[in-house]
């Protein structure tokens, strides 16, 4: 991909990224280097009320942070490069696979602001008929020219009016009012420190279970989180089931290493969503940790699997690597 000037002067317009707030957009600019490849500028913050809880100690970048900006890279080809139209936010975007881990064992200098390059690659369309209905995208992070992470994403995206009716649909069929109404989140007794968090309003586990075998939560999904719910949604959308799953990971491996939950870090994630969470059905986390059995990625730490669970029906599974910082 060639090498072009991109500016970190300002974020682009927070429509492209599909946020209502300003603060969270972290893209500032973009140039389309082929028919299928972009490069895109990225700030990535320093502090952060979310993804920066420990903003004095330079450290590897959070790998959810370096998701949901790759998250927001996806809406920016889509729309900028592919004609999916943004204006009148007609289209649902769906999260469907997700691989991302990170590549360099360097720790960005935090002393200045962090930019980065982001260059993105589409390596598959998905069609219904002979319209556009979804990408695969291949995704590399740079900083200072050194790579930080690889991410994979797939998405798809359907009109509004047909997502409604499959909602509907689907709530009808899982025996629930076709109206949602905001459950109150649940009371948790997890504490900052156990899931390698400081703020407690960021946890989103409640009835978390440690055992030698099997570990246990439930999803505690506050609609009032300003990052993790910026707008309103009608189900409990992918970044919210990759914290939970991050969360109890950190976890799971502070019980059986002995080490604080603040000291760990996700390095990588493997992930598909395969079928919609509801707000209003319990939603059960399941934690299994793994052996290893790649000795090329012993450098990443301890794997896990997660399953996200709602009663008997699937919702997603996570594979997962924590290691210490």
């Amino acid at each position: 991909m060639g090498v072009q000037a991109i500016a970190h002067r300002q974020t682009i317009p927070r429509e492209l990224v599909h946020k209502w707030s300003i603060d969270e957009v972290f893209i500032t600019d973009f140039s389309v280097t082929s028919d299928r490849e972009m490069l895109m500028g990225v700030q990535l913050p320093r502090a952060h009320s979310f993804y920066c809880e420990y903003p004095l100690q330079n450290h590897q970048p959070d790998l959810a942070l370096l998701v949901e900006v790759c998250r927001q890279a996806c809406f920016v080809v889509a729309h900028s490069q592919f004609g999916i139209p943004v204006e009148g936010n007609d289209y649902q975007f769906l999260f469907q696979e997700l691989d991302a881990r990170l590549a360099d064992e360097k720790p960005l200098d935090t002393t200045r602001p962090v930019n980065a390059v982001l260059e993105s690659t589409v390596e598959r369309e998905w069609r219904r008929g002979r319209v556009l209905s979804g990408l695969l995208w291949n995704f590399v992070i740079r900083v200072d020219g050194a790579k930080v992470a690889d991410v994979r994403i797939r998405m798809t995206w359907i009109k509004r009016t047909t997502w409604r009716e499959m909602r509907n649909f689907m709530r009808k069929g899982r025996e629930l009012p076709i109206q949602l109404v905001f459950p109150e989140p649940p009371t948790t007794t997890v504490s900052p420190q156990e899931v390698g968090r400081v703020n407690p309003e960021n946890i989103v586990l409640a009835d978390l279970a440690l055992a030698d075998d099997v570990s246990t939560a439930t999803v505690r999904a506050d609609i009032r989180h300003p990052v993790l719910f910026d707008h309103p949604i009608d189900h409990i959308f992918g970044m919210v089931q990759l914290e939970a799953a991050r969360q109890l990971a950190l976890a799971t491996i502070s019980r059986r290493t002995g080490t604080p939950a603040a000291e760990l870090e996700m390095t990588a994630c493997a992930t598909s969503y395969t079928s919609v969470a509801e707000f209003d059905l319990p939603t059960e986390l399941r934690a299994r940790v793994g052996t290893e059995d790649d000795p090329a990625k012993t450098y990443l730490g301890t794997p896990l699997t997660i399953d996200v669970v709602q009663g008997a029906r699937p919702v997603s599974r996570f594979d997962l690597r924590v290691r210490a910082r």
